[in-house]
């Protein structure tokens, strides 16, 4: 335990990209359904093909799935790109990992846990399953539709949260890889953070998941 997180009563966690790594060819799916997305929007440029290299372009450019759409003038583009997300079919590349299901089942032990995803119940539980965590793991759980017209990017999925919890908003620990999604709306409540990968703007980083460990056991 580090001094910073002294303090914290509750742990919470994002799902995509945080308790599981994204790999190669869950970005080729996701970017799939990106570029279709978009040879919508923009029908002249005329093939799937053409559509997914201006999708790569543009996130090679942005670094931002959401931020490529909203290049090319597509609104609500942080909707779209999670609805894209969603219907792309990665559920086959989630393995089963047994370090990670230890690690949460002592944090549960020792904190009250919550989970916070912008993904819908049915994914979620299902990429969860998949990783052979029980929901259950999670003392609160707020899923995509739990809590509409609440988002994650301004702040009012976690403000949400708060209401229901019992404690201040510096007992809380927010787990996350996104800045704009995880990092900075959950600080700016006053939640504690922890970043998967490199975020200067949260109260720590870690590389992987497994390297809270010793942050808070």
């Amino acid at each position: 335990m580090i001094p910073i997180f002294s303090s914290i009563k509750l742990v919470g966690f994002d799902l995509d990209n945080t308790l599981y790594e994204n790999n190669s060819d869950i970005d080729d799916r996701i970017a799939t359904e990106i570029a279709r997305k978009i040879l919508d929007f923009k029908p002249e440029i005329k093939n799937l093909g053409n559509a997914r290299d201006l999708c790569d372009k543009l996130y090679l450019e942005t670094g931002s799935r959401t931020q490529s759409l909203k290049e090319i003038g597509i609104e609500n583009s942080g909707e779209i790109a999670h609805e894209c997300m969603e219907r792309a079919d990665f559920l086959d590349l989630i393995k089963y990992d047994a370090k990670l299901i230890d690690l949460i089942t002592k944090i549960n032990n020792k904190y009250s846990t919550f989970l916070i995803t912008s993904s819908s119940s049915n994914h979620a539980i299902a990429r969860l399953k998949k990783l052979g965590l029980d929901e259950k793991l999670f003392d609160y759980r707020i899923f995509g539709e739990s809590a509409l017209p609440n988002k994650k990017i301004d702040g009012s999925i976690f403000a949400y949260f708060l209401k229901m919890s019992n404690h201040l908003p510096h007992e809380h620990l927010y787990i996350g890889d996104n800045l704009k999604g995880d990092i900075l709306p959950a600080k700016s409540l006053g939640i504690k953070t922890i970043a998967i990968g490199n975020i200067p703007e949260a109260d720590y980083s870690v590389e992987k998941i497994y390297d809270i460990r010793d942050l808070l056991l």
